[in-house]
């Protein structure tokens, strides 16, 4: 465009002012300057997971969102911001660790001879184990809880996971756990996909180690095997049972008879030292519904050999309004180890308890 002086003579031409259309209207070699971006132009971004994505300039050059990238897998992080991890990456992950015990769900107790030294290693917290390890393999078909502890083991260890196989991503690790020198790690909601468990020994030694490896649907802590609660013989616990699923958990089939079909919830704990008697009861606190005790040594098994007691209707809470026993208590001489306790409920009944171990 050009203008005319005062004389009509045709003076220099005027360069327009930049508009958003993704060219250079003002000749300084830059499109869209002065818009917050170029029309049709991508950028990276952060999205909402904390990924890097992508965002494309609108035509009118506004900012459109963040769209996360594809999941990346074995990189044990949330991608594409959906809140699983590593999701459909079975596929993925193939072979497994020399020697890795496999273990399917439901999951339970494995004990494994470890001699020699180490092979492998972790990273952070569980880096710097000498000792040799006992390396377990399991794979999800749809997200789940998965409870794993050394805490049967009189052995200091560390206990770390790796998705897919001995040098996946690394996306648990425990030394220490409970103030005992065992280990616990618990994934929630861990996504579909293979992963390789590591029970690792601090210096070289010939020694059996006791790993649980417990799966079960994601869901409340305390419901399931996959997410039982700790408890410590010296503090007792408060908890109420009716926001849980209704199930059979911590019935005593062939004892009651099906009978104790009410919400459970699942507290493990450890015996140390030499064998002794423990009480568990929920009389001492104030329950206030029909409880039931059932004590076994192996979460996920409700055979005879793996039950050591199961109680119900042997005392009376100190607030029960009802006068006949509904409470429950049992006392069992157990050796060392780690033990679950299922707090249960006599039909569909469900409320407040505490269980102690007076």
């Amino acid at each position: 465009m050009q203008t005319c002086d005062d004389s009509c003579v045709a003076g220099t031409c005027v360069i327009p002012a930049e508009a958003c259309n993704g060219a250079d209207d003002d000749c300084d070699s830059r499109s869209d300057e002065g818009f917050p971006c170029e029309a049709g132009s991508t950028s990276p971004c952060t999205a909402t997971c904390g990924s890097t994505g992508t965002r494309t300039c609108a035509t009118d050059c506004s900012l459109g969102t963040c769209t996360p990238p594809a999941e990346v897998c074995g990189n044990a992080a949330d991608d594409d911001c959906d809140s699983r991890v590593d999701e459909d990456c079975m596929a993925m992950c193939t072979g497994t660790c020399p020697g890795a015990v496999s273990v399917a769900a439901p999951g339970g107790r494995r004990t494994i001879a470890v001699s020699g030294s180490s092979m492998y290693t972790g990273t952070g917290a569980c880096a710097g184990a000498t000792g040799p390890e006992a390396v377990l393999t399991f794979t999800l078909s749809s997200a789940s809880d998965v409870f794993i502890t050394t805490h049967g083991s009189n052995i200091d260890t560390v206990l770390y996971v790796r998705s897919c196989t001995c040098s996946g991503v690394q996306i648990g690790c425990n030394d220490d756990s409970d103030a005992l020198p065992t280990s616990v790690l618990q994934l929630d909601d861990l996504s579909g996909g293979t992963y390789t468990v590591f029970a690792d020994t601090k210096a070289a030694m010939s020694v059996s180690l006791q790993i649980d490896l417990h799966i079960s649907p994601n869901d409340t802590p305390g419901d399931r095997c996959g997410h039982p609660l700790p408890f410590h013989l010296t503090t007792p616990v408060m908890g109420n049972t009716c926001m849980l699923d209704s199930d059979t958990n911590g019935a005593c089939p062939g004892e009651y008879v099906a009978s104790l079909d009410g919400p459970d919830r699942i507290y493990y704990f450890v015996v140390t030292g030499a064998p002794h008697t423990v009480t568990l009861d929920t009389c001492t606190g104030c329950s206030t519904y029909d409880t039931a005790l059932d004590l076994r040594r192996v979460c996920t098994s409700a055979g005879s050999t793996e039950r050591v007691a199961c109680d119900d209707d042997q005392c009376r809470s100190a607030c029960s309004a009802i006068m006949r026993p509904i409470q429950s208590r049992l006392s069992s001489s157990l050796a060392p180890g780690l033990y679950y306790v299922f707090v249960d409920g006599y039909g569909t009944s469900c409320g407040d308890f505490t269980l102690t171990a007076p």
